[in-house]
This record gives structure tokens, C-alpha cells and sequence, in this order.
């Protein structure tokens, strides 16, 4: 056959180019080991899905995600392009192409789309930048553990954390469901072994150079994936505990010439009965200062709400602020303030100083304002991507537009995104107690009825890597409430009860979280 009679009309490039990146992609697959998956969760029901290697890159079957996730193909022009039709939605894939049309506009995967033996592979990213947005299902990508999260389903992520002190280095596997694990020695090396699969690892390796600690691997040994800990030359022995709300499996790696050695062969040091460890994991037991960041809401030219007697939220919120922030310094704790003065400060900084400064707790305070000129009374809130009624829903409108933001809708992705991936989730249990007790001292130190505390997709709240609340001390277009929140003695009242909150809040802490010693 001559190459005119292979190719048709002419000798087209084109075709040779495609037959060629087919034989190499035949080639590519054959040989790629398929031991790498990915996971779907979706209400009780788990999907383990193979991926496909080509060039150290993994790869999907369109096929294997359409149960799942309810779509149609059909191939078009030739077979070298895909029709994907999800409800009222359009995605056309060609081949060896890495755009991809969806609803008529093109979106840019890493990777071009490939064709091999009938099977249409796509990358991992076409999973978030294109399904994400025709799927009518709730939808939740975790791209560090590769698992799919659809409907109401939440992903147990174990995430971990580390500090290294001077006499040891701490690790800390955190999750949000509880998990049993076990620790056993193998060469120079720690295995942590989860006693559950129902988890996905929310990072992949992570490396260290303090000499006790040399670096933590994600493994998989048969079905199961484990924890491997390589130890450095300093390192002598370690100790295990758990710690709840959240759920977290602490490991104390000790250096040589602590103190801490133990005989051969045990390398275990049991904790002494006697000791406690506080509430806060990082930095470790040994003894730190305390930091609350305290938050007067607006400032600068962002005033915030008005009351009908000209009073303005601005300067009720840094009044309490600053009387809340000498109260808990008499203590011995520090406390920061995200504004000291008259300043416009983003939402976004705001929660960023409480990081930055590792706060152990996060108090925004602000004074409400509703359309019901009779309502009054203070309410407390923590973080929520779901606001518990149509008013929190518009007070959280009202806050996350202080500061440029359009509207509040708006941020609903960005706030499920922080939310799953490792931000306040961790704290929800812990932020839910603080605004109960915040809400309970407000009631009795105010005298006022008790209007609950609340749930909303506050801005200021997202992205906080501790306990943190928002407190509304009261209606400012009330005129009744303006005239005592203008008041110097009741702003006094109102930072005592906070104040009240938060010792309750610590010394319950510290009770909840004295470790059950367990020796491997």
C-alpha cells in the first residue's frame, strides 16, 4: 500500500502525528503500573477508582466518573471528539488537546485529553475545572488526598502538624472523625498505623532537618495506607497521646541527651500520670504565653452601623475592645487588638494577624443592626458556610461587605473551600462551645433575653486556625441599646462577660484535655 493510499489525499502530517502519540500512549499505559487511585465518597457509599500513569502524570477514565456523577457521552466528528451532556450543560473533548469547550467556553487543563483504545483518559485537574462546574451534585475536590467528595459527606481528612522544641520534636495526625492508631518501630523508623480506612491523608510528604525528625511519608501497604516517620540521629525515644475536639493523635519524638533515654530494646517513654498537657498543641507542653486577638469590628472610614442617635459601631466595638484587651493581660495572657485605632483593616488581615501570631483564640466584636428597629439583645456566631436563618444569613451579608467585598453569595465557594480544607472545621466543636458560653455571660452580666447563638458564612471567621466567634453585643439602631452601648460602664459589663467566657472556656479546656497515657 503506498503511503498516498494510507494517508488519502496527500500525505497529511496531521494523521502521522495522531497514529504516532497513539502508539506512544499505547506504549505509555501498557507499561504505567495502575496502583495509584482515587476515591469517591457519597453518602455511605465509597468508590475506589483506578488512574492510569502516562509520563508520571496521572490519569483518569471519563467512563469510570459517569456513574457517579450522572452524565452522558457521545463521540463525535470521527470519534475524535467527546460530547459529555450534564443536565443542561455541554463539554466537547478532542483528542490529544488539552482545551476543552464547556458550554461554549474553553478552559486550559494541565495535560491534553487522550484517546487510547477506545477509552478517553483526561487528568486529574479536569475533575475540578470542568466537572465541578456541570455537576449538579454538591461537589468537594481534595486534591492533596485525591479523594471526591459528593453530596452531604465529610471528608475525614487527617492533616498533620509539627513543632520542634528543644528537647523534642511533636508531631500531631489530626482528624475530624476519631481514629484509633497504633505506633510500632521498624528499622530507624516509626509506623503509625491507622486502625480505620475511613480517612483520606490531606498531605502527601513532608520533610524535616532538626535531627530528631528526618521526614513523614504517606505509604500504602496492601489496602491500607500508613504513616512512616524517619527519625534522625538525635533522635532517643517518644511517647504517644490523644487528644480530642478535635480528634488528634500526638507523638513526641525526644533528643538525645534530655533526659528522656530509655534502655534497649523499648524506645517508648511512657508520660508520667501527673503530668497535663494544655489545651493548645503547637508549640508543644512546654511553657508558653497565651495569645488572645481581640477584634473591634470596622474602622477608618468603614464605620460599620449607625445608631439614631449618631453613635457609630466603629467606636462601640474598639471601646469594648480595648477594656477586654486589659482585663485579659491582668492574667498574665497576651492580647493583640487586629486595629488600635481609627483604621480601615481587610476582613482577610484581620484573621491573618490571629495566625500569624499562632492566637489561641480569635473574638470579633460588632454591634447589630436590623430593619426591626425593636429588636435587641446580643447573639454570638461562629463559622458556616450554611447561616442559621434568613437574618444571620443578612447579617453576614451586611459584615462581609464591609470592606470591598460585592456581596455575599459571592463567597460561598471560597468559604466551603476553607472549610473542608483544613481551616476552621478543626475548631467548629471548639468555636461552638466558646460562642455558648460567651452567650450565656452576656444573658446574665446584660439581663436580656437569650437570642441564641447562630451560624453564619462570616469572612472575618474563615481561614482561622483556632476557636473563634463573633459577637453582636447588641442593636445599635435600637435606640434604647445605643444609649447603654455609648456607655462606658456598659461597655465595662459587656468585656467582663467576655472576659468571664473565656476563663471558663480555658480552665474546661484544660480539663478536657489531659491525656489518657498509652505507652507502645
Amino acid at each position: 500500500m503506498s503511503m498516498r493510499k494510507a494517508f488519502g489525499r496527500g500525505f497529511d502530517s496531521r494523521r502521522l502525528h495522531h497514529i504516532f502519540c497513539f502508539l506512544f500512549l499505547m506504549l505509555a499505559v501498557s507499561a504505567a503500573a495502575q496502583d495509584q487511585v482515587f476515591t469517591i465518597f457519597e453518602g455511605s457509599h465509597k468508590t475506589t477508582i483506578p488512574l492510569q500513569t502516562i509520563e508520571g502524570v496521572p490519569f483518569v477514565k471519563i467512563a469510570d466518573l459517569q456513574l457517579p456523577l450522572g452524565f452522558q457521552m457521545n463521540s463525535v466528528v470521527g470519534n475524535q471528539n467527546l460530547s459529555i451532556t450534564a443536565g443542561k450543560h455541554t463539554v466537547i473533548l478532542s483528542a490529544n488537546r488539552a482545551l476543552v469547550s464547556v458550554d461554549q467556553k474553553l478552559v486550559s487543563l494541565n495535560k491534553p485529553v487522550f484517546l487510547v483504545q477506545g477509552a478517553w483518559l483526561v487528568p486529574l485537574d479536569f475533575i475540578p475545572k470542568v466537572l465541578k462546574n456541570v455537576s449538579e451534585k454538591k461537589f468537594l475536590w481534595l486534591e492533596s488526598s485525591r479523594s471526591l467528595m459528593l453530596g452531604d459527606v465529610q471528608a475525614n481528612q487527617v492533616t498533620l502538624k509539627y513543632a520542634s522544641e528543644k528537647q523534642y520534636s511533636r508531631l500531631v495526625f489530626q482528624a475530624i472523625n476519631p481514629i484509633s492508631f497504633v505506633t510500632q518501630v521498624e528499622g530507624n523508623a516509626l509506623i503509625v498505623i491507622p486502625q480505620s480506612d475511613d480517612f483520606s491523608p490531606g498531605f502527601q510528604n513532608a520533610a524535616f532537618e532538626d535531627g530528631v525528625l528526618q521526614g513523614v511519608t504517606v505509604e500504602t501497604r496492601g489496602n491500607r495506607k500508613i504513616f512512616k516517620i524517619e527519625t534522625g540521629t538525635e533522635f532517643a525515644s517518644y511517647r504517644t497521646f490523644e487528644m480530642k475536639e478535635p480528634p488528634r493523635y500526638v507523638i513526641d519524638l525526644y533528643r538525645k541527651g534530655s533526659g528522656t533515654e530509655q534502655p534497649e530494646p523499648s524506645i517508648t517513654v511512657p508520660p508520667p500520670q501527673t503530668q497535663t498537657v494544655p489545651p493548645t498543641l503547637l508549640p508543644s507542653p512546654m511553657a508558653t504565653k497565651k495569645v488572645i486577638v481581640i477584634d473591634p469590628g470596622h474602622g477608618g472610614t468603614e464605620t460599620g452601623a449607625k445608631g439614631p442617635g449618631g453613635t457609630l459601631e466603629k467606636d462601640v466595638t474598639i471601646s469594648i475592645a480595648r477594656k477586654l484587651k486589659g482585663m485579659i493581660e491582668g492574667t498574665g495572657t497576651r492580647a493583640i487588638l487586629t486595629r488600635d485605632g481609627d483604621q480601615v483593616v481587610p476582613l482577610d488581615d484581620r484573621t491573618s494577624r490571629a495566625n500569624n501570631n499562632k492566637a489561641d483564640l480569635f473574638i470579633s466584636i460588632h454591634a447589630n443592626a436590623t430593619i426591626r428597629g425593636k429588636a435587641r439583645g446580643a447573639e454570638t456566631y461562629f463559622l458556616s458556610t450554611q447561616a442559621t436563618d434568613d437574618e444571620a444569613r443578612n447579617i453576614a451579608a451586611v459584615e462581609n461587605n464591609a470592606i470591598g467585598l460585592d456581596h455575599a453569595p459571592a463567597v460561598q465557594e471560597d468559604l466551603k473551600l476553607i472549610l473542608w480544607d483544613m481551616a476552621q472545621t478543626e475548631y467548629l466543636t471548639e468555636s461552638s462551645r466558646l460562642a455558648e458560653m460567651i452567650q450565656q455571660e452576656l444573658n446574665k452580666e446584660l439581663n436580656i433575653s437569650n437570642r441564641g447563638i447562630k451560624q453564619a458564612p462570616f469572612r472575618v471567621l474563615t481561614g482561622a486556625t483556632m476557636p473563634a466567634v463573633l459577637v453582636e453585643v447588641g442593636f445599635i439602631n435600637n435606640a434604647e441599646e445605643e444609649k447603654m452601648m455609648a456607655d462606658a460602664e456598659y461597655q465595662t459589663k459587656i468585656a467582663a462577660a467576655i472576659f468571664r467566657s473565656i476563663q471558663k472556656f480555658e480552665n474546661q479546656d484544660q480539663e478536657a484535655t489531659k491525656p489518657t497515657a498509652s505507652g507502645q
